[in-house]
């Protein structure tokens, strides 16, 4: 009976660490989508800012009235992308620091 009881808890213990293991890789998946995105939010924000900084210093005269009318709404887009990028990365942060912390 003894022999047969630590076997039961060997493989209760083997399951265990498994669902363990299933966890700690969900969570560094989660991870790495959660850093992925908003590190692919950031470089969209900051090349579009560049690309339209570098627009604008080139700037033809025949594109002086499309970039007047355009510029505050680019503008205003390129940043709202950044700012969105860097509160996600911010929430990201502190969520994990709570996890780990625990």
């Amino acid at each position: 009976m003894t022999h047969l009881s630590k076997e039961i808890n060997w493989e209760k213990e083997y399951t265990n660490i498994n669902l363990e293991d299933k966890k700690e890789r969900k969570i560094n998946c989660c991870v790495r989508i959660s850093v992925l995105s908003c590190a692919i939010l950031v470089l969209v924000g900051f090349l579009l800012s560049a690309s339209f900084l570098i627009i604008l210093s080139v700037k033809p005269s025949w594109t002086k009235k499309i970039f007047d009318l355009t510029k505050s709404t680019i503008s205003a887009y390129a940043i709202k992308i950044s700012n969105t990028a860097v509160s996600m990365l911010n929430k990201f942060i502190t969520q994990w620091k709570y996890i780990f912390n625990k």
